[in-house]
């Protein structure tokens, strides 16, 4: 494990090498670039291509070129600066290998069920729900690892980990609903009222729900699923459009999410303004004593994105109480320099993040007290990122690069999107994140029965 001031490397240059470029093979943050002779320049790179100059703030880089600009010759050495190094947390993604029934799917969130404790290392003891959305039922042949018909898809499936060990026997049990038809289907499915889009001709009857983040509060799970339709004139793979996102309630009984007579509420989570789409949902952090944050300051925080062309998604945030969760009317969102109740007055924090994330307090180490973004740089792209804010809603720093996926390498046509953090399943070996994998080829689906997995990560704090 790299510590902060740890040496990364050394390298001299003189007259006939006055430009040096290493490969770290990794993304590091980079910390101080000491010089012994002349002066010179470090730059920093994530793809070897495209360089800026070191600020010795953090920034993380896999490429660093060195320039020497004055003098004959030059020791330089590099240094591990502050920040996160990641690593695969391989344990955790071959506990989601499954080979009958559930056998992969998008989106992964996790909830304390047993006490709602949000906060780092809470799962040892305690009941954790997943759910997902789009899954995959099938079977898998193990040794080719062909998907075997009839292979379904129902929108959204659900998980229970017992304990904090996935990969101990029995400890992880699948959940799929199934229909009269002996069918699978959703665990969870809109309900007609929870629509505000009146006079729209939208058929409600071909909705479905995709899972956003939640959040349990006392005895009961609260979500923010997004109501999605079919597009059939969209590319293979993305054949939906989004209609907007409601607010959901599930007792949690005898350990377990009732979903079946689970509520909704009408709430006006995604808009349009100005040219740009806001939409809230995609992460929640529970800043209270009760989540196991004995200084937080009593509210629930709900993130979001705004759509924005030319930059990308930009991170946005809103709060409100947690006895006020399901009154749309009590959120209060952030302009920029206050809470206010007109959600068309968001105002981004961050860019770019992806459609799913997370923002995690810090507990531990150099950053205990700050707040860690954890996200796709950009929707979709082989980067896993962060940003450390000084507040729920910043400012945060410049989005820092952790970690590149090689799964749009391995697969024709894949891809990786929705990182994102899990504290309360994390160990006190690091943050656990993970990161979806999927394929806009239905045959590579058939072909591959491991694409369509989470993939989990460890980030580590060089200072800690």
């Amino acid at each position: 494990m790299l510590r902060e001031n740890y040496i990364l490397f050394k390298a001299v240059l003189d007259g006939k090498n006055r430009n040096y470029i290493k490969d770290l093979g990794f993304f590091a943050p980079i910390g101080r670039v000491e010089t012994d002779g002349g002066r010179v320049l470090a730059y920093l790179s994530f793809d070897g291509t495209n360089y800026t100059e070191a600020k010795g703030g953090g920034e993380t880089a896999r490429y660093i070129k060195l320039t020497l600009l004055e003098g004959e010759t030059a020791l330089v050495t590099v240094r591990v600066g502050s920040g996160y190094i990641a690593e695969r947390a391989s344990g955790w993604t071959d506990a989601f290998k499954r080979y009958e029934g559930w056998a992969g799917a998008d989106g992964i969130f996790c909830f304390n069920l047993t006490d709602g404790f949000d906060s780092m290392g809470n799962a040892a003891g305690k009941r954790t729900l997943f759910y997902f959305s789009d899954t995959l039922v099938s079977k898998v042949n193990p040794e080719t690892l062909e998907r075997i018909e009839p292979v379904y898809m129902p929108n959204n499936t659900y998980a229970i980990l017992d304990g904090a060990d996935p990969q101990k026997p029995g400890a992880i049990k699948f959940y799929v609903d199934y229909g009269a038809d002996g069918k699978p289907r959703a665990s969870l499915e809109p309900a007609e009222h929870c629509y505000d889009f009146a006079g729209q001709g939208e058929d409600y009857g071909k909705a479905y729900f995709w899972l956003q983040d939640g959040v349990v509060i006392g005895d009961k799970l609260y979500y923010f699923p997004i109501i999605v339709t079919d597009y059939p004139e969209g590319p293979e793979g993305f054949g939906f459009r989004c209609l907007g996102a409601c607010i959901g309630e599930a007792g949690i009984n005898g350990g377990m999410p009732d979903f079946k007579n689970a509520k909704q509420y009408a709430a006006g989570l995604s808009v349009d303004h100005k040219g740009k789409n806001i939409f809230y949902g995609a992460a929640v952090m529970p800043y209270t004593p009760e989540a196991g944050y004995p200084n937080g300051d009593g509210y629930i925080y709900i993130y979001g994105g705004i759509n924005d062309k030319t930059r990308g998604r930009g991170l946005c945030v809103a709060r409100v109480e947690p006895g006020e969760i399901t009154d749309f009317g009590k959120w209060m969102f952030w302009d920029g320099q206050t809470y206010q109740p007109d959600i068309n007055e968001s105002a981004p924090l961050l860019y770019p993040v992806s459609c799913e994330m997370s923002v995690t307090p810090i507990e531990y180490g150099k950053n205990k007290g700050k707040f860690i973004a954890v996200f796709q740089y950009f929707t979709k792209s082989q980067y896993t990122a962060y940003a450390i804010g000084e507040s729920p809603h910043g400012p945060f720093t410049e989005a820092r690069i952790v970690f590149e996926s090689d799964e749009d390498k391995q697969y024709q046509f894949g891809y990786m999107y929705n990182a994102k953090a899990h504290p309360h399943i994390s160990g006190p070996d690091g943050l656990l994140v993970s990161y979806n994998v999927n394929t806009t080829s239905l045959a590579e689906h058939n072909q591959n029965g491991h694409i369509y997995r989470p993939r989990f990560l460890l980030l580590r704090d060089t200072g800690a």
